[in-house]
C-alpha cells in the first residue's frame, strides 16, 4: 500500500482547439536617451543656448557639438531661434509635461508576430502549441460560433491583456520587469486567422484515501491553470466525459470477481468504494497497469521471469471500455516497452487480445492495427467479440507465473473516468482459475462463428 493519502489512479490526455494568429500591432516603448543627448534636452529645458556657450559647457569642438545636436534637431526635439539660439520645440517642451527634471521619451514600434489563443477562453498561449495525437486524447469541442468569431475575440483579448498578462509571460526577457518600464499596446493594424491548432494537456485524477475524495489534480503551469480551472473548461471537459462514461457496471464486476474467486474486489465494491480498507490489503493498488509506478513493478518483475525461462508468453487482454482507456501516453510508453523487449529476447512472445462489437466490426479493427503498426506489432494482434462478462476487465499474464490485473469501475453519477483498480498476483492456482475464466470465455460460441476470431 502507498504511504501517502492522495493518490493518482488515471491521467487523461486532452486537446483543446486553439488557432493560430498574425498580429501586427504598435507598441509604445519607454526608450531612455543616451546621456548627453539627454543633458542638453535638459539644460534647453531651463534657458536657451548659443551654439558657443553649449560647446564650452560641454568641452566639445565644433564638430562635436554638430554629431549631438543633429539627431536631436532632426528628431523635431531642438531648433534654433532668431537669436540664432539653441531652443525647445513645442515637441521637445512636451517630453518634460509629466516630469521636470529627465525627458520623457517613447518610441512607437511596430511588431508583427504569430499568437496562439485557445478557443475556449481565448487567452494567449505563446507562438508555439504542443498537442496530443489525435487518436490517443479526447478533443473537446468549441461548436460554430466561437470559431467564426475568434478573430474578434482574439483581438479583444490582445488588447486587454496584452500588457500585464501576455507581453510578461510571453514577449519579456526580464518576468520581474517594472511596471513603470512595460510598454504600452498602442494599436493593431492587422489581424489574421493563420491555421487552426490544438493545444495538448494531460489531466489527473486522484483520490484522497482518507476520505475516498476524487478529484482532478490541479495544473502546475499559470496559464492553463487558469484556462483548465475556468467553467467553460470544466463545462466542455465533463460534457465530453459524460458522453463516454454512462454507465454504472459495478453489478458486473462484482459477478466477475466472483467467478474469479477475486473476494477483495467484492468487498470493495459492496462496501462503497472503500481505498483506505481495499489498500490495506496484499498485492490491490490504484491505478490502471500501465501508470508509472504500476508498470515499472511488472516490468521489473516481467525481466525477472525472461531471465530465468527459455520461453515465455505474455498475454495481454484489453478491456472494452477502451474510449478513454487509450487517451494515456502511459499505454503507449508501455507498448513500446514491450516491442523493445520483443527485439531484445526471441524466447519470448506477445499477444495483444482486443475486444470489438462485432466480428465485422472494421472500424475498430483498423484503428488498432493502426496503432499496433506504429510499434512494428500488428501480426502481435488478435480480436475477439465482446463479452459482458468481462467488459471491464484487464489483464497481462505471463505463462502461470505472473498475473497483473484491473478492474475499470464506472459510476456516470459519481465519477467522471473510470476508477482502475488493479492487482498483482503471482499464486499458479489463482492465475490459472483466472487464465480459465478467460479463455472459456474465448471459446464460447457467438453468431456464426467463434468468439476468438483472430
Amino acid at each position: 500500500m502507498s504511504n501517502y493519502t492522495t493518490i493518482q489512479f488515471f491521467e487523461l490526455n486532452i486537446n483543446i482547439p486553439a488557432q493560430e494568429f498574425r498580429i501586427e500591432y504598435t507598441l509604445i516603448e519607454n526608450a531612455g536617451l543616451p546621456f548627453v543627448p539627454e543633458f542638453i534636452l535638459r539644460l534647453l529645458n531651463v534657458c536657451p543656448f548659443y551654439p558657443k556657450d553649449l560647446a564650452q559647457y560641454f568641452s566639445f569642438s565644433k564638430k562635436d557639438l554638430k554629431v549631438a545636436i543633429e539627431p536631436l534637431m532632426e528628431a523635431g526635439f531642438i531648433e534654433t531661434d532668431s537669436n540664432n539660439m539653441f531652443v525647445l520645440t513645442t515637441k521637445g517642451k512636451s517630453l518634460f509635461i509629466d516630469t521636470q527634471d529627465s525627458p520623457n521619451s517613447k518610441n512607437k514600434i511596430e511588431y508583427r508576430k504569430n499568437y496562439i489563443f485557445d478557443l475556449i477562453n481565448f487567452m494567449c498561449h505563446g507562438s508555439r502549441a504542443t498537442m496530443h495525437k489525435m487518436n490517443q486524447s479526447i478533443v473537446l469541442d468549441v461548436g460554430l460560433e466561437a470559431r467564426s468569431k475568434s478573430i474578434e475575440k482574439a483581438k479583444s483579448s490582445f488588447q486587454r491583456d496584452y500588457r500585464d498578462k501576455i507581453y510578461q509571460q510571453w514577449d519579456s526577457s526580464d518576468k520581474q520587469q517594472d511596471s513603470d518600464t512595460k510598454p504600452e499596446l498602442y494599436k493593431i493594424s492587422d489581424i489574421e486567422k493563420r491555421r487552426d491548432v490544438y493545444l495538448g494537456i494531460t489531466e489527473q485524477v486522484v483520490v484522497d484515501i482518507s476520505n475516498n475524495h476524487i478529484y482532478f489534480k490541479k495544473s502546475e503551469d499559470d496559464i492553463l491553470g487558469q484556462l483548465i480551472d475556468s467553467s467553460n473548461y470544466l463545462e466542455q471537459r465533463d460534457m465530453k466525459l459524460g458522453n463516454i462514461v454512462k454507465v454504472n457496471n459495478q453489478v458486473e464486476i462484482v459477478k466477475f470477481a466472483t467467478d474469479i474467486q477475486d473476494d477483495g474486489v467484492v468487498e470493495f465494491v459492496e462496501n462503497n468504494l472503500n481505498f483506505n480498507k481495499l489498500l490495506n490489503k496484499d498485492n490491490y493498488f490504484l491505478g490502471s497497469l500501465v501508470l508509472k509506478d504500476n508498470w515499472k513493478n511488472f516490468y521489473n518483475k516481467l525481466l525477472e521471469i525472461i531471465g530465468a525461462k527459455n520461453e515465455v508468453e505474455l498475454n495481454w487482454i484489453f478491456p472494452s471500455n477502451h474510449d478513454l482507456w487509450l487517451k494515456s501516453d502511459s499505454f503507449y510508453n508501455a507498448i513500446n516497452d514491450l516491442m523493445n523487449l520483443l527485439k531484445q529476447y526471441k524466447k519470448l512472445s506477445i499477444n495483444f487480445f482486443i475486444p470489438i462489437a462485432n466480428k465485422n466490426h472494421y472500424r475498430t479493427k483498423d484503428n488498432f492495427t493502426k496503432i499496433f503498426q506504429d510499434y512494428s506489432l500488428e501480426k502481435n494482434v488478435k480480436f475477439f467479440v465482446e463479452s459482458d462478462e468481462m467488459n471491464s476487465f484487464e489483464c497481462i499474464i505471463v505463462d502461470s507465473i505472473l498475473c497483473m490485473g484491473t478492474y475499470h469501475i464506472t459510476d456516470p453519477n459519481k465519477f467522471l473516468t473510470p476508477i482502475p483498480i488493479s492487482f498483482l498476483n503471482e499464486n499458479e492456482n489463482s492465475i490459472n482459475i483466472i487464465s480459465r475464466k478467460i479463455f472459456g470465455i474465448f471459446n464460447q460460441i457467438v453468431e456464426d462463428g467463434q468468439r476468438l476470431l483472430s
